[in-house]
């Protein structure tokens, strides 16, 4: 295995140059047009806060990158038999080629990262600098979990293409599914944030906070909920866990060939419609666009025009189900949030004294 893994690193590492050098450079020409401080006039300072959203925005390339750098082997029927071929466990392959994709990403992030920290050092500015530090490790907590994520819903598939549109899929199915939820149950939308359910998301709130609080100006949101943290975590635990259990179900003569599993097309396809209809549902031109996006999709899962009656079916079913969760949901909303109140001996209670005196005056029999 150790072997193996120096093998991985040398054949990764103009991969790992150029993707630095890339990340590195664009992040320090964003910085060299940045100014910490802004004077206008002499008693006039204003304090910018640091463009922390561009290298995050990096970090999340990275995170998509790497994985297709790392599995895009099981897509071609060369290149996996002669992996699977090696006197090496698949898992202990899958392990060495995860650390390796960590590093293409946490590399050029943290070379990026601190470069743009020096770069911000040496001017002048009235940061408090120690934010910069808590600023990596969250983001670098969020990378390991969102590469966990990427890894595991890229290498379901059997073609790139359709492991990219895997995720896209796992990156939203988490937020509509909790959105879903809020809309059957109301008293949620109160406590759940829906954008927290995607990594993304988290990462670029924090990085926007992190910013705020470097200038010494107030947040608006909780910096570290166990929303933030929790989801995350779980997401990624749970997808390196099915990563590496799955690994040994595995065949090479899949390679290329359609991406029949249910951890994508034959699940997604149906979920999606169903969500896209529930919350977005309620007039004929979203309904047209989200069969013709099931229909696309299905067209792409099947490498098929006029695909089988089956997923017909399952489109309709999912639609149906969909609809029927809308009007469900719309009639949630329409529920009163509180009961009335009743008097104790059963009649209507009035709201207050003035509204009971003027019901009575108003009463043409008194």
């Amino acid at each position: 295995m150790k072997r193996y893994f120096i093998y991985e690193l040398r054949k990764n590492f103009w991969p790992l140059v150029i993707l630095t050098v890339i990340s590195a450079g664009l992040y320090l020409v964003t910085l060299s047009y940045f100014k910490p401080v802004s004077r206008y006039g002499e008693n006039s300072v204003v304090i910018n806060t640091p463009p922390l959203q561009t290298v995050m925005t990096e970090l999340c390339i990275l995170c998509i990158v790497a994985p297709i750098l790392m599995y895009s082997f099981k897509m071609n029927k060369r290149s996996v038999d002669a992996f699977y071929s090696l006197p090496i466990k698949r898992e202990k392959i899958y392990l060495v080629k995860t650390l390796v994709g960590l590093l293409l990403v946490l590399i050029p992030y943290t070379l990026s990262y601190w470069l743009g920290f020096l770069s911000v050092v040496v001017r002048e500015n009235h940061y408090h600098l120690v934010y910069f530090v808590s600023g990596y490790f969250l983001s670098a907590f969020l990378a390991v979990c969102l590469y966990g994520v990427n890894a595991f819903a890229f290498s379901r598939a059997n073609r790139i293409v359709d492991g990219i549109v895997f995720m896209v899929f796992y990156t939203f199915i988490l937020c509509l599914f909790v959105g879903l939820l809020s809309g059957f149950f109301p008293k949620l939308n109160d406590k759940v944030n829906v954008r927290n359910y995607i990594i993304y998301s988290v990462l670029f709130g924090w990085a926007d906070d992190i910013s705020r609080l470097i200038a010494g100006k107030e947040i608006y949101n909780t910096l570290i909920t166990p929303t933030k943290i929790f989801v995350p975590a779980l997401s990624g635990a749970v997808c390196y866990a099915l990563l590496f259990s799955l690994v040994r179900f595995e065949k090479s003569e899949d390679s290329e060939q359609n991406s029949d599993t249910w951890f994508g097309y034959k699940t997604m396809i149906p979920a999606y419609t169903v969500l896209m209809t529930a919350l977005w549902g309620g007039d004929l031109l979203s309904y047209a666009l989200i069969i013709v996006g099931a229909i696309i999709l299905s067209i792409v899962y099947t490498r098929k025009f006029l695909f089988g009656w089956k997923q017909w079916l399952t489109i309709a079913v999912a639609f149906a189900v969909g609809i029927g969760c809308y009007f469900l949901i719309d009639y949630i909303r329409g529920l009163p949030t509180e009961p009335p109140q009743y008097p104790e001996y059963g009649r209507p209670a009035y709201g207050s004294v003035d509204d009971f005196t003027e019901v009575v005056s108003s009463n043409p029999c008194r």
